[in-house]
Order: structure tokens, then C-alpha cells, then sequence
């Protein structure tokens, strides 16, 4: 049977089949098939007949995510045997011939070949001698280290090095540390290549064995940096492949958080949690779909037992899992071990779950947004305490934010609509002023049309408060109405049509609110804001209520 395996795998490598993937894909579940024949072959030998008898286990069972004991007990065995000079050294030099051009066949996009082709390259390092197996696990870690034009895609030997770690860390290898070097040389090609979707290749691979719960260490800053890469390109947010390929390497990592474990492993994981949490917390209410349900899945190994069916089964769009993420702050649901560390500081938690979760109320997909904004009031008016705490958090981040349009963007968007609906206005923590000249900060030389229409909604949510009313308990409330209105003004002068316009149907709104529409807002009607002008009627300026020193245009447009 081994002969005809041999001869087989042998004839593929001068093939000219055109589905050349469909052969290599075959060929390897049959080489994995071989491994209880190899064991037989030592089976037969008198003196082990009783000690295999509980060894003798499949080719599938033993090559998993999971490196089984008995594998490792096998292969040694094997060695001690000198397999490797009997029965299995012509399976081992047919699988040399063939497998470079086998691994190079590996495409994340095909998950039978990334599932079976490694797992063969791993049987052929269980098959063959110790010291062969030392040299090819430092070929294969040369081909991974840097990139090469050589080779196009080196998803296949990342699979394979990252499946040879576990019996590298558990046996040793001839004289070298090959378990050190698999780290080394998948860090160092991290650090080098440039290709988005390469590097997602490799998170991929990390996740097929037990590699980041062996090193947690040290790709910690590997997952962090995946987990905020926000790339964009023309193709759009190609960040989004290292989001949620980071994910699913998270989730590898913390698989075992919720079982028994020595004390080392759980000061690491819990300073693993420390480190990715608040990412995974932004990534599970961010806007895209399928990020957001990885960072579902993630999130959910952190929650207690008892919890987590009802986390994990509602869809990441609907409105009790955007509700429940809203309130977990509040709810003692999280792991003992995890819990008081993620915790520690509220309101870290609630400025980076807003900061996903206004991407998808500003800019989802329909349903989305309009889910998301509906449970974010509903939260709001729960409680005064959430409402301040939704509203310093928001505040906070149009702070830290600045420069970063993808997080700006929706987070004025969000603070004029909570404006608009009359929640913002009531928090205490807002300081009118402080927000107006944020706002303005924000936008100051701004040649994003979209961000200015947000900043022109803020402008707009602040001038039309007044201090009269009961519910509003901004403070300096005044001073910002003064302030937004300053603003407005300046931006009649902006040299593009369509942000004059926005100002226009801002003013329309506030004139409209104040009940002059028929009065001073009727003028709006009268003058082209189309035409650029040099020089508006202080007039018009102080019946709108507007400052009225600037009637000539400032410079720079602010």
C-alpha cells in the first residue's frame, strides 16, 4: 500500500493535469492516511505489540488544531524506532520532491487546500529522521522570513511552520531552537511586508495550531496592530482583512481563558484581555457586518457561561445585541478573571465603544443606523449617569480624535443628532464653548466637505439653545450659542457653494426655531448663496442674530 501511495505521489510531480491544486489536495489526504499504516509497521515489531494498543489512532485525529499527546508519543517512537530508514524513507523522499510545488499551490481563498496540504507537510515531518526534520523546518522558516519574487504567495509555508511549532516546542529539534526560529521569522516577515492581504495570510496561520497560547508575548503587538489597521486604498477599507483575521487570532489565543490553569498562563492572558479588549469592544460595534460579528465571537469568550447564549444568539445588526454591548458596562456578566482588569477604567470602555459604535449610527447600512441611533437614546434616557457618561465620552474623543476623519466624521454626527433630539443638551459634563471651539478645531482648513457639513450641524445644535429651558443644563451655554453663531457667520464667506448652502439651511432652521421665519428668515429666500461674496450687509448680520463684526470675508475660512 505504501508503494502504491509512493509511486502516486511521485507521478504527480511531473503531471501536467490542468487542475493541478485538485491532485495536490488528494494526494495529501491520502499521505495523512498513511499514518496509522506507519504505525502498524511498528505495531508488528514484538516488543511494542501491548504499548501501541492504545496509540493506534487516524491520520485526522492525530494532525488538528490540537496536537494530540499521542501524536508526539508516535513520533517519538518513530524515531526511536529509525522509521525513517525503513518503511517510511521512500514516502519521505517522494514528499520532498513535491511538496514546494504543493505549498505554493495554498490560497487563503481555497480553505480545503489551506486545511489539507500543511497537515501533509507536517506528516512528512512526523515521517521523516530528526535531523532532516531540523533542516527542513529551517528551510521552510528562510522561505517565510523575508518576502521573495520568488515565491508569490507564501500562505502555504506559513501554515506549514506554524503546524510544525507545537512538535517543534515539545521535542526539540537537532542542535537548533526551532521553535524560536518559527517566531522569529513569522515577527520578522510581520514587520517586512507590505501586502495587506498577506499579512492576514499569516494572522490565518497562527490560529491553526497552539502557537499564541504558547507565546502570547510575544505577538501580542502583532494582534494590536491588526486589530487597528484601518487601511484605505482605492478598493476601500482593505484594513478590514487584518481586523478580522486579528480576531480570529484573538479568539485563538483566548480559547482556554474560561478553564483551569496555572497561575503564569493566566497573568498572561489577563494581560493579553488588558491589551486587545477595548479594540475588540470598538471592533463589535463598528459598521461593517462581518468585522462586527468576528468581534461578536471574540467578545463572547470573555463573557461568563451563564451569559453567553444569549450574547452570541442574537444577529450583531439587531437591536438587543447593540442594547446589550450599550449596557455591559453596567452588567456583571464578564469572566472573574477578566472583569475587574477590563473594568478598571469606565470611561476608557465608553469612549472606545463609541468610537465603533458611531461609525455604524452615522454611515451602516440603513437598518443599522437607524437600530443603532434608536438604542443609543434609549440607553441615554435610562438614567442621567448614562447620558453624562455617553456625552463626556463623545466630548472626549472629537478631543483625541482630531486628525482622524474616520472616527471625526460620525462622532459629530452623532453629537448633532443627540443635539437635535434633546439629549445632549441636558448632560452636565458638556461645556457648550468647549464644544463649539472643538468643533471648530476640528474642521479649521478642512477640505472635506462632509466633515464641514457636520461641524455646520454642531454650529447649528448649539446656537438654537437658549437658557430658558428647563432641560437644558449645558454649562457656558451662552458662550457656545455666541460662539456656533460666530462661526455660521464666517462660513457664509466658505469659497465652496455647497458648504454657504449648508450654513443657509442651517440659519433657516435656527430663524425657524426662534419663530422668525416670516420675518428676517424670509430674507434668506431673496439672495443667490451660490455666487461667492466679498461683503454681506452688517444688517442682515445682526437680524439673524448673528455677531456682527465680521461683514467682510475672514481669512482662512474657518
Amino acid at each position: 500500500m505504501v508503494t502504491s501511495v509512493v509511486e502516486l505521489v511521485g507521478s504527480l510531480k511531473s503531471s501536467t493535469l490542468r487542475r493541478q491544486e485538485l491532485a495536490a489536495e488528494a494526494a495529501s489526504r491520502l499521505v495523512i492516511s498513511l499514518l496509522p499504516i506507519m504505525q502498524v509497521a511498528v505495531m508488528s515489531r514484538g516488543e511494542w505489540q501491548d504499548a501501541w494498543a492504545a496509540y493506534l489512532r487516524t491520520g485526522q485525529t492525530l494532525i488538528g488544531k490540537q496536537i494530540s499527546p499521542d501524536l508526539l508519543a508516535i513520533m517519538a517512537t518513530f524515531d526511536k524506532e529509525g522509521l525513517a530508514e525503513r518503511e517510511s524513507q521512500d514516502i519521505v523522499s517522494a514528499l520532498k520532491a513535491v511538496l514546494p510545488s504543493w505549498l505554493d499551490l495554498v490560497d487563503e481563498k481555497s480553505e480545503d487546500l489551506v486545511e489539507i496540504i500543511p497537515r501533509a507537510a507536517l506528516t512528512y515531518l512526523i515521517l521523516s529522521r530528526p535531523k532532516d526534520r531540523a533542516a527542513q523546518v529551517e528551510e521552510w522558516t528562510d522561505l517565510v522570513r523575508v518576502h521573495s519574487s520568488k515565491l508569490h504567495d507564501a500562505t502555504g509555508y506559513f501554515h506549514a511552520v506554524t503546524l510544525a511549532y507545537p512538535i517543534c516546542s515539545a521535542t526539540g529539534m537537532e542542535g537548533i531552537s526551532a521553535a524560536n526560529m518559527i517566531c522569529e521569522a513569522l515577527l520578522q516577515r510581520w514587520a517586512t511586508e507590505k501586502d495587506l492581504e498577506m499579512k492576514a495570510s499569516l494572522l490565518s496561520s497562527l490560529t491553526q495550531s497552539n502557537i499564541l497560547r504558547k507565546e502570547p508575548r510575544r505577538f501580542l503587538g502583532v494582534l494590536m496592530e491588526g486589530l487597528n489597521d484601518y487601511t484605505t486604498t482605492s478598493r476601500g477599507d482593505i484594513g478590514a482583512y487584518l481586523r478580522g483575521a486579528s480576531l480570529k487570532a484573538a479568539r485563538a489565543m483566548w480559547q482556554s481563558i474560561g478553564d483551569p490553569a496555572p497561575s503564569d498562563d493566566q497573568e498572561w492572558l489577563q494581560r493579553t484581555v488588558s491589551a486587545l479588549f477595548l479594540s475588540v469592544l470598538r471592533l463589535a460595534s463598528e459598521k461593517l457586518d462581518k468585522v462586527r460579528g468576528e468581534a461578536q465571537k471574540t467578545l463572547s469568550l470573555l463573557v461568563h457561561p451563564d451569559f453567553a447564549p444569549s450574547f452570541l444568539q442574537p444577529s450583531p445588526s439587531s437591536a438587543k445585541y447593540l442594547g446589550t454591548l450599550l449596557r455591559m458596562l453596567e452588567v456583571d456578566c464578564l469572566l472573574p478573571l477578566v472583569s475587574g482588569v477590563v473594568k478598571a477604567d469606565r470611561s476608557a470602555w465608553m469612549q472606545e465603544l463609541l468610537a465603533g459604535y458611531v461609525t455604524s449610527a452615522d454611515s451602516g447600512n440603513e437598518n443599522l443606523v437607524i437600530t443603532s441611533r434608536e438604542m443609543l437614546c434609549e440607553f441615554c434616557e435610562e438614567s442621567q449617569e448614562k447620558l453624562e457618561a455617553v456625552c463626556a465620552a463623545l466630548t472626549q474623543n472629537l478631543r483625541d480624535r482630531i486628525g482622524q476623519d474616520r472616527l471625526l466624521i460620525p462622532t459629530l454626527e452623532i453629537i448633532s443628532f443627540l443635539l437635535n433630539v434633546g439629549l445632549m443638551q441636558q448632560s452636565t459634563e458638556v461645556d457648550a464653548r468647549t464644544l463649539t471651539l472643538l468643533t471648530q478645531k476640528a474642521s479649521y482648513k478642512s477640505s472635506n466637505v462632509r466633515k464641514l457639513e457636520t461641524c455646520i450641524k454642531v454650529y447649528g445644535g448649539v446656537a438654537r439653545l437658549t437658557g430658558g429651558e428647563a432641560q437644558v443644563r449645558m454649562r457656558r451655554l451662552e458662550e457656545g450659542a455666541a460662539e456656533s453663531k460666530k462661526r455660521l457667520g464666517a462660513l457664509l464667506y466658505h469659497p465652496w457653494p455647497r458648504v454657504r448652502t449648508y450654513v443657509i439651511d442651517e440659519l433657516w432652521s435656527i430663524l425657524e426655531d426662534e419663530g422668525m421665519e416670516t420675518g428676517q428668515g424670509s430674507k434668506l429666500k431673496g439672495i443667490d448663496w451660490g455666487r461667492r461674496r466679498r461683503k454681506l450687509s452688517r444688517l442682515w448680520f445682526t437680524s439673524w442674530g448673528l455677531p456682527k463684526g465680521e461683514t467682510e470675508a475672514p481669512g482662512p475660512y474657518r
